[in-house]
């Protein structure tokens, strides 16, 4: 049977800590500011920061919530500084609070089977985490991990054979622009619950986010509570 979340916080901090939390309102306005995208990187990750060193939390209790295993998917794009910038797919996986997600995108004329040049793109991404319970349906991943951003000219006149191609055609590809490197941010996920609490194991829907210093992206998952 389906069933919302009680609306009651069940916060593994101190009372007193909770105005720390207010800060969050603050992490979510920075994000309307475009133009200043990595300056206010910064300051979400030094407002994060705070949150989690300033809360006193239960060690027992944080490994309690996270006694589960999720999976998902998410959509979004790499180097938004550039408009919305170029999409990306990723999957994510978490095992006990360790969180791992991977994805990117191919370029669109890899196997093309014409003969010409077109401007293409690619990307790879992948981050790692754990997960901080800030109550029972809501938990927050500081992420750490690399990304590349690939754009050039893909080029039909040379390829090679690939067998790991659909149709076994590489075209190759110049690179004119890339950009690559370390990458960090937060993810953000509230868990709808689909059983009834006392159920094991448990079923939740996740619904989330994550935003980094150069990608953003949004998606569902489905979380099992052991």
């Amino acid at each position: 049977m389906f069933t919302f979340p009680k609306l009651q916080f069940e916060f593994l901090i101190n009372i007193n800590n909770l105005t720390n939390l207010l800060h969050i309102s603050s992490f979510l306005r920075i994000f309307a500011v475009s133009n200043q995208t990595k300056h206010n990187m910064k300051k979400i990750i030094v407002i994060l920061t705070m949150c989690v060193v300033s809360v006193t939390m239960n060690a027992k209790s944080i490994f309690d919530y996270n006694k589960s295993t999720s999976f998902g998917i998410q959509f979004g794009a790499v180097d938004q500084q550039n408009h919305f910038g170029f999409q990306t797919l990723m999957a994510h996986l978490s095992i006990y609070g360790v969180y791992v997600d991977i994805g990117g995108w191919p370029r669109s004329h890899k196997s093309d089977v014409r003969i010409d040049k077109w401007d293409d793109e690619c990307c790879l991404m992948f981050h790692i985490g754990y997960q901080i319970p800030l109550c029972s349906w809501f938990k927050i991943t500081p992420l750490a991990g690399y990304y590349n951003h690939q754009i050039g000219t893909t080029n039909g006149y040379k390829w090679r054979y690939d067998y790991n191609s659909y149709n076994g055609i590489n075209n190759s590809f110049d690179v004119k622009y890339k950009l690559n490197g370390f990458d960090y941010g937060v993810n953000a996920m509230f868990h709808i619950r689909l059983n009834n609490k006392e159920n094991k194991p448990g079923y939740s829907l996740q619904l989330g986010g994550t935003y980094t210093k150069n990608a953003w992206y949004a998606g569902v998952g489905l979380d099992i509570a052991f």
